[in-house]
């Protein structure tokens, strides 16, 4: 009998290891349909109500095509490159585009590969090069760097942080960032070997120190999708000058609301600001 039920304990453990190695497994192949997991929506300006906004083809330096969304700003005012977070694409963030254009700001926003029309498969790699692309296309239609500011949304913060470090900005605003993905990540699955099988970390609190820029965190405090711990993390490890707001009563939601926008143009202001009393 104590023989049967030591072999029964044993196929047991071995189904549950198995089922285990399948999960890991399943997650592993997955990983980026899961971490990305970007629309395929195709843009519509008609309706959009963004005025004198036209759609960019851009071309990257490793040979995929980007649809990209540009409005110029009112003379006198900065151009914004817009970083959407995942699960949604570029034709959903037009309410987002024109809370900028209200506030008299340009704005150019970019369909990563792998989403909307943009060719090409989603990486964290391929995300920057399509960032890098977005703004050497900005400096090329004329814009000096104090008239380029980023602003990232979710995800999208960790591929402003590294264009930041990249490449020269006037300002950069986030809306609820993250230390990096696969700390997220590693809490979330806390059951599973995260940060050994994840392949697109965006480890933003190693890139934030080669950001020059001012700065400027928005979190929301009840944030259960990115976790304020996680923003604090990024915003300590960032120079100054920096300013974090956090808002009380709020989840994830609020950076596609007004108020977030309220308080990224607020902060471009100040920046744009200095920059015209420094000329």
């Amino acid at each position: 009998m104590l023989r049967v039920s030591f072999r029964l304990l044993k196929l047991f453990m071995l189904a549950m290891l198995l089922g285990y190695g399948a999960i890991v497994a399943t997650m592993y192949v997955k990983q980026r349909d899961m971490l990305f997991n970007f629309q395929h929506r195709a843009l519509a300006l008609d309706s959009a109500g963004l005025g004198d906004t036209t759609v960019q083809s851009l071309k990257t330096l490793d040979g995929e095509t980007l649809e990209a969304i540009y409005r110029p700003p009112r003379k006198g005012r900065p151009l914004v490159i817009y970083f959407h977070g995942k699960g949604t694409s570029l034709a959903n963030e037009m309410p987002n585009l024109k809370r900028l254009a209200d506030r008299d700001f340009g704005f150019l926003g970019v369909a990563y590969r792998g989403s909307g029309n943009s060719t090409g498969v989603s990486t964290e790699a391929g995300l920057v090069t399509d960032a890098v692309t977005a703004y050497d296309w900005a400096r090329a239609q004329g814009y000096a760097e104090n008239e380029v500011m980023v602003l990232g949304q979710s995800l999208g913060t960790g591929v402003a942080v590294q264009l930041a470090g990249q490449r020269p900005v006037a300002a950069v605003a986030l809306g609820a960032p993250y230390s990096s993905v696969v700390d997220v990540a590693a809490e979330r699955y806390w059951y599973l070997p995260v940060r050994l099988l994840m392949m697109d970390t965006f480890m933003s609190e190693r890139f934030i120190g080669g950001v020059n820029a001012p700065l400027l965190v928005l979190h929301g405090v009840e944030d259960r999708t990115i976790p304020l711990r996680f923003g604090e993390r990024l915003f300590a490890a960032a120079k100054e000058p920096k300013t974090l707001k956090r808002i009380e009563g709020k989840g994830h939601p609020l950076i596609n609301t007004d108020e977030a926008f309220r308080h990224y143009a607020e902060f471009f202001n100040g920046v744009w600001s200095k920059t015209l009393a420094a000329q």
